[in-house]
C-alpha cells in the first residue's frame, strides 16, 4: 500500500510540524510549569536549544539520503528487530496520545459521555482517516496546519489583556537544576522521525535537512509562546489540568457580552490536528509490519493496530496512572525516535568513511 505519490517540501514540512505541535496543544504546556514553577519558559528554551543539537545532529548524517532510517540498516534481521521495536513504540505512543485525547474531550466537551465511547469514536474515524492511504493523509495536514496555527495565534492575542507578568516570578522557578530535564523534554522534537519515513516520498531535490529546518523553527516558535502565554494567563496555583492547556488559555478569555464559550470553536482545529497525527502514524505503523510480512495490501494491518491501540488506551483506570505512564514513557520516546536514530546513522557514516 505504499504510494508511489511524490509530495513536496511544503507539504511534508507541515505534517513534520503538525506531528510536534499535536503534543503541544494536548499536554506540553502544562508540563513545563509542572516542573520548574514560573521558570517554564527558560524550561521551554533550554528544550528547544536541546532539540536543536539532536535535531541538527541527525541533519549532518543524513545528509543527502532518500531512505528512511530502518532501509539504512543493511542486515535482514536488524531491519526486522528495529521494525518491530519501531511499531512497538508507535504503538505505545499513539495508546498514550489517544487515551490523553480522550480525556481531554470528556474534561473539556463531553463531560457526560463514557470514555469507552469516546475513545472508539476517535479511533474510528482515526482508521477511516488512514484507510484512505498516505495522498490523502499528507494533503490534510497541508490543509489542516495552517488553520491551526492561525487560530492558535488568535488565540494568543486575544490572551494578551489578560497577562499577569507576575506570574514568571521567582525568574528562576524551582531552581536552575530543573533545566536538566530539557534533555528529556526534547522529546517533544521526536515525532520529526516521521520525516525519516516519508523521505522515499519526496520530490527528487527535497532531502532531510531542507525538510527538519523550517519544522524546527515553526515548533520551537509554537513551543516557547505557548508555554510562555499559559504561564502568563492561567495562575499557577490554578495549573491542575494536565490535558488541552490552551483549552484553559480561552477560557480566561473575556470576549464580551454577546460571546461566551467561544474556546469550543477553537478546539475543532485541535480535534483535527489530533486526528491527522493519530491517522499518520498508524498508516506509518501498517507500512512498516507490511514490509515484514511483505505484504501488498496492508489496510488488515491498520484495522489491527486501530483495534490494539484502542485496548491499549483504554487500559490505564484512571487519569493519574496515564499521567504516570506518560512521564515513564518518556525516556524510552527520546530512546528510541531520536537517539537510535542517531547510533543507526553514525554507524552507516563510519562506514560511508572506510569506504
Amino acid at each position: 500500500m505504499e504510494t508511489s505519490s511524490k509530495f513536496s517540501k511544503a507539504e511534508i514540512v507541515f505534517t513534520a510540524i503538525n506531528c510536534v505541535i499535536a503534543k503541544l496543544f494536548l499536554i506540553f504546556p502544562s508540563v513545563f510549569p509542572a516542573i520548574s514553577a514560573s521558570s517554564a519558559v527558560i524550561l521551554a528554551l533550554f528544550t528547544v536549544l536541546s532539540g536543536f543539537m539532536f535535531v541538527y545532529l541527525t541533519s549532518f548524517l543524513y545528509n543527502n539520503k532518500k531512505t528512511d532510517i530502518i532501509r539504512i540498516c543493511k542486515n535482514a534481521k536488524v531491519k526486522t528487530a528495529l521494525s518491530l521495536l519501531f511499531i512497538f513504540t508507535f504503538i505505545i505512543n499513539q495508546s498514550i496520545f489517544v487515551r490523553s485525547v480522550a480525556e481531554s474531550l470528556k474534561i473539556s466537551l463531553l463531560p457526560g459521555s463514557p470514555l469507552m465511547y469516546i475513545t472508539i469514536i476517535f479511533m474510528t474515524g482515526v482508521f477511516i482517516c488512514a484507510y484512505t492511504g498516505l495522498k490523502s493523509i499528507i494533503r490534510v495536514h497541508s490543509l489542516i496546519v495552517p488553520f491551526t496555527i492561525f487560530m492558535a495565534f488568535i488565540l494568543y492575542i486575544y490572551s494578551t489583556k489578560g497577562f499577569d507578568f507576575y506570574n514568571i516570578f521567582p525568574i528562576l522557578g524551582n531552581g536552575p537544576d530543573k533545566f536538566l530535564y530539557s534533555i528529556s523534554l526534547s522529546g517533544y522534537f521526536s515525532d520529526f522521525i516521521i520525516i525519516s519515513f516519508l523521505l522515499p516520498f519526496t520530490k527528487e531535490k527535497t532531502n532531510y535537512c531542507k525538510i527538519v529546518k523550517p519544522s524546527f523553527i515553526v515548533s520551537s516558535v509554537m513551543l516557547v509562546i505557548t508555554v510562555a502565554v499559559y504561564i502568563l494567563t492561567v495562575p499557577y496555583n490554578t495549573k491542575v489540568s494536565f490535558f488541552i492547556p490552551v483549552y484553559r488559555i480561552a477560557q480566561y478569555i473575556d470576549y464580551g457580552s454577546f460571546i461566551s464559550r467561544l474556546e469550543s470553536i477553537f478546539t475543532i482545529s485541535w480535534i483535527l490536528c489530533f486526528f491527522a497525527y493519530s491517522a499518520l502514524q498508524l498508516y506509518i505503523m501498517s507500512m512498516i509490519a507490511g514490509r515484514i510480512f511483505l505484504s501488498i495490501n496492508n489496510r488488515p494491518a491498520i484495522a489491527f493496530f486501530a483495534i490494539i491501540i484502542t485496548i491499549f488506551s483504554l487500559l490505564p483506570s484512571n487519569t493519574a496512572q496515564l499521567v504516570k505512564i506518560s512521564k515513564l514513557f518518556e525516556i524510552p520516546r527520546l530512546t528510541v525516535f531520536i537517539i537510535l536514530p542517531i547510533v543507526i546513522l553514525l554507524s552507516a557514516y563510519r562506514k560511508e568513511v572506510k569506504k
